[in-house]
């Protein structure tokens, strides 16, 4: 269960060590014309002015953008494995996976949905930093931005992120299949040459679709490639943390486990 303590929401908002600038706040909803720009909540992800959740809100911020820098992975040295932003842009796209060529890249975005497509100034650019906050939600990757974890539950937060991230977390790369594969995930086949999606966790004789490479639970498209290995299957990091945390409906943050949270990992 989640510790209880003395403090009121205000107090806790109000914590001198806790970050309580909102990138997003006066940024206009997407859906209610009558918002006047997101106001945040004191601890509910919703806006204080018309009730919509924080994603809803037209954010923008590099924080959102690079996921690999935002989940502390190394980018890599190679530049035939690196996504640039300048590459992207070259592109036309604010995301590429990396290391394919410019005919690979539009091959790998032609068999996703074409509101899904991130390109700059699209729908599809909307709907991947939707994802990103929502796929990647900040109180499970960094206790800084914990607002209602005790004290004495710190170390149990920081060991469950440590080992996330040794054991589950990881970034699925494109490549072309090296012989005919059947997606998990429709059952079809990918034929040989055909792009797709192959998770490293999960074995490397396994690979998806474009369109296929979602979340078992909510069935988004893995923000970026990003996801989480947990009994075979994948998961945003938002949902990995629920098959082994409770969530707080209001404020979003994972309740501490006991000290044999680790078992069922």
């Amino acid at each position: 269960m989640m510790n209880c303590v003395s403090r009121t929401p205000r107090e806790f908002f109000d914590h001198p060590s806790q970050l309580t600038e909102d990138v997003a706040e006066g940024q206009p909803c997407l859906h209610c014309t009558a918002c006047g720009g997101f106001k945040p909540h004191i601890w509910r992800k919703t806006c204080n002015s018309c009730k919509c959740p924080r994603e809803d809100h037209e954010v923008y911020h590099d924080e959102w953008i690079n996921v690999q820098e935002r989940l502390g992975f190394k980018p890599s040295q190679d530049p035939e494995k690196r996504s640039s932003r300048d590459r992207c842009l070259q592109e036309g796209y604010s995301w590429v996976p990396p290391g394919l060529s410019s005919r690979k890249i539009e091959q790998y975005f032609w068999q996703l949905p074409e509101s899904k497509v991130p390109k700059v100034g699209s729908p599809g650019e909307q709907y991947r930093r939707r994802q990103i906050m929502l796929q990647l939600p900040k109180q499970d990757l960094a206790l800084a931005y914990c607002k209602h974890l005790d004290p004495s539950h710190h170390s149990s937060f920081q060991d469950f992120i440590n080992a996330r991230n040794e054991i589950a977390l990881d970034i699925a790369y494109v490549k072309e299949a090296p012989t005919a594969l059947r997606c998990p995930e429709c059952e079809e086949m990918l034929k040989e040459d055909d792009v797709g999606v192959l998770a490293p966790k999960l074995g490397s004789q396994v690979m998806w679709h474009p369109a296929c490479f979602v979340c078992r639970t909510c069935k988004q498209l893995l923000v970026d490639l990003t996801y989480c290995a947990h009994d075979q299957a994948l998961y945003c990091e938002r949902h990995y943390a629920e098959q082994l945390k409770p969530r707080c409906a209001a404020c979003e943050e994972i309740a501490y486990y006991t000290s044999t949270w680790y078992d069922t990992l």
